[in-house]
């Protein structure tokens, strides 16, 4: 025996599913990377120096660091040269 479907639940089938409607999202564009901001970080130490500055600030300071204070500059990519100040 057929089973008789009521009419509202026919139509329903014959009907395409309704689909969830999304809201529009903004999408953010990408911040380019800004590079002055790079300076305000804490863990960022920018070196400038030029040649004759770096000559007379070592030759003044040369005889007046101790053994700490030197073993601290080791650490410091300018080590290279202040140590030819000592040789």
């Amino acid at each position: 025996m057929e089973q008789e479907m009521s009419p509202q639940k026919n139509e329903a089938e014959n009907q395409p599913k309704r689909r969830i409607k999304m809201m529009a999202q903004k999408i953010k564009p990408k911040l380019k990377p800004n590079y002055d901001r790079k300076a305000k970080h804490p863990d960022y130490v920018q070196f400038r120096c030029n040649a004759y500055a770096f000559n007379s600030i070592i030759r003044d300071i040369k005889d007046k660091l101790n053994e700490r204070q030197k073993k601290l500059l080791k650490k410091t990519p300018f080590w290279n040269l202040i140590e030819l100040f000592y040789l």
